[in-house]
């Protein structure tokens, strides 16, 4: 479904998403035409801020996902925080210092090897950049 990001400004809520025909339905179904326009400019709705936990939830109900412009954009469900997510550490753990640990791997080894463990390292973490070749 689509991803719909609220913004508050003033007395009214700005509303905005990807074109959805199911959405920009459900937004004419909940909010009166009196209170709400579009805004060919950023191509975004208007809205009452009245309106925004009923146009929230009826379009949560519909299986669309809501945010608030205010939080962080939401991650892709494959993205690892930092390079724990590499080693399966969890970044937020108290006391692990990652960049610690990496700087002990890298350390650990030979100098004469580093140039082929960072190639087979590259190899494993994207292999269509580097079919075929030694």
């Amino acid at each position: 479904m689509t991803t719909v990001t609220l913004s508050d400004d003033g007395t009214m809520t700005k509303v905005s998403f990807p074109y959805d025909a199911e959405a920009v339905a459900l937004l004419k179904d909940s909010v009166p035409g009196w209170d709400r326009r579009f805004d060919p400019a950023t191509k975004s709705w208007v809205v009452g801020k009245a309106w925004r936990p009923k146009l929230t939830e009826v379009l949560t109900r519909a299986g669309h996902q809501v945010r608030d412009a205010a939080d962080p954009p939401p991650r892709p469900a494959h993205y690892s925080q930092g390079i724990g997510g590499f080693f399966g550490v969890d970044d937020e753990v108290e006391g692990f210092d990652i960049k610690g640990a990496a700087q002990a791997f890298v350390d650990s080894i030979p100098v004469a090897h580093r140039g082929k463990a960072f190639r087979a390292v590259a190899k494993l973490l994207y292999p269509d950049l580097y079919r075929g070749k030694r």
